[in-house]
């Protein structure tokens, strides 16, 4: 082999060959391909880029590809496509890396992982890419291809929001999901308080600042390796977001009460919820996957919570023994994931206009059984991580129209800016900020 590879462009090229064709979660492949042995510390957080900028501004990048390429999108050899994925995105993306290595080691790969010509069609592609680069750059797209292109958005997702919501609403949601998401930690309060905290990784050398939606949490500037700071394996902390916590505040705890978190992995929901009654009997979280469950148990045993009763059970049966046992049930159910995809960008290649329609029939199903389970006069709180209405007002209304018991709540004290109506809470993806979520508070009438 007369030319060099670059491990960490090869592996990121890897990574995206399973999460493409191979259909792997993004953060699954990721986190296996950051475990390489042969890759370094200091090039963990350049694949790592890699991966999530090309899943999230690849129909850029192919539609970049396609003016270029005298061979069509879908003719082109998988692995040659990723690499000239990374390619392009280096290009446009990563002002820091030169033009020539973006180029060179491109077409390295491209020896490595096809035959024949291809390294001379790879180095032809990227460098008529860079001749038109400023051209391609004053390009302006116009109505739908904005969505679809520029924020690299499936036409059938763009079309249902639209359909949903006005069109600004939209641009700004995709846009926003391009961006980065901040690393936002709940103060473990049971253990110390927010000014200690800050205090604490300050000595050792990371940077916070406060949260905006809540006075307990934090924004982490810069982290490497959660697992191993110091304040985390003490369990000071636990990274969630700001919108995650409000459900808890919504739900509203009480020491002395019966309460279900009915899918609760990773925990983080559950662990509020124990800090909040004190770590106090009475917190039961279920979910129907055992390693799930082991997830639980770890955030629980790392914050100092002894209490929590975890329960292998799935939230779709229903379980006699459970009718009317519980004051209040948070019910944080599975969704299509819209409000995190800046943390999951894979999801919007993944999901489908029948893969919404079969979540849906899920929710519907849990909320039924959730409620069934709360006592007279219990609360529910209803939440997703999605801004998909078929998912949430739906929902909900789908349970009032068939439960007479069931009774709508008002939602008090609570900022204008992210409430649909009186009833509904609806965040949307914001920079330095938090995810999309929504909540709802229903009653069961005595």
């Amino acid at each position: 082999m007369g030319y060099k590879i670059d491990y960490p462009r090869e592996l990121a090229v890897k990574t995206l060959y399973e999460i493409n064709h191979n259909k792997a979660f993004v953060n699954i492949a990721l986190k296996k391909s950051l475990k390489d042995p042969k890759l370094s510390s200091i090039d963990k957080p350049f694949v790592n880029t890699l991966v999530y900028g090309v899943i999230k501004h690849m129909s850029y990048c192919d539609w970049v590809i396609s003016n270029h390429s005298k061979i069509k999108l879908k003719k082109i050899a998988p692995m040659l496509l990723e690499i000239l994925r990374i390619g392009v995105y280096q290009v446009f993306f990563l002002d820091k890396v030169p033009h020539f290595a973006a180029v060179n080691e491109s077409v390295n790969l491209s020896k490595k992982y096809s035959k024949g010509k291809s390294d001379k069609f790879v180095n032809g592609v990227l460098r008529s890419i860079l001749r038109n680069k400023e051209e391609i750059l004053q390009h302006r797209f116009e109505g739908d291809e904005k969505l679809t292109i520029q924020y690299s958005a499936p036409i059938w997702l763009v079309k249902m929001l639209k359909e949903q919501y006005p069109i600004e609403v939209v641009e700004i949601f995709f846009e926003e999901s391009m961006k980065n998401a901040p690393i936002t930690a709940r103060v473990n309060r049971l253990k110390t308080t927010k000014e200690e905290l800050k205090k604490s990784l300050a000595t050792e050398g990371i940077g916070v600042e406060d949260g905006k939606l809540r006075d307990y949490s934090i924004i982490i500037n810069q982290f490497s390796d959660i697992s191993k700071n110091p304040s985390y394996q003490e369990g000071l902390f636990i990274i969630q977001d700001e919108a995650a916590m409000m459900t808890v505040d919504l739900l509203d705890p009480k020491p002395g009460e019966k309460i279900l978190d009915m899918c609760s992995a990773p925990g983080g929901k559950t662990t509020h919820i124990g800090e909040m009654i004190k770590d106090t009997h009475g917190l039961t979280a279920r979910d129907i996957y055992d390693h799930k469950l082991k997830l639980i148990d770890e955030n629980c045993k790392r914050l100092g919570l002894k209490n929590v009763q975890i329960e292998l059970k799935d939230g779709l049966k229903f379980y006699p023994e459970d009718e009317e046992k519980y004051d209040k049930i948070l019910l944080d159910a599975p969704c299509s994931g819209l409000g995190i995809l800046r943390r999951k960008p894979d999801i919007k290649w993944n999901l489908s206009e029948e893969g919404i329609k079969a979540i849906i029939q899920i929710q519907k199903s849990l909320i039924k059984n959730a409620f069934d389970y709360l006592k007279p006069g219990g609360i529910l709180v209803y939440s997703t991580c999605t801004i998909n209405r078929q998912e949430n007002e739906e929902v909900v209304h789908d349970l009032i129209e068939n439960n007479k018991s069931a009774s709508l709540l008002s939602l008090k004290g609570i900022d204008e800016s992210i409430l649909l109506n009186k009833h509904f809470v609806q965040t949307f993806p914001k920079e330095g900020q938090w995810d999309g979520f929504f909540m709802s508070k229903i009653q069961k009438r005595t």
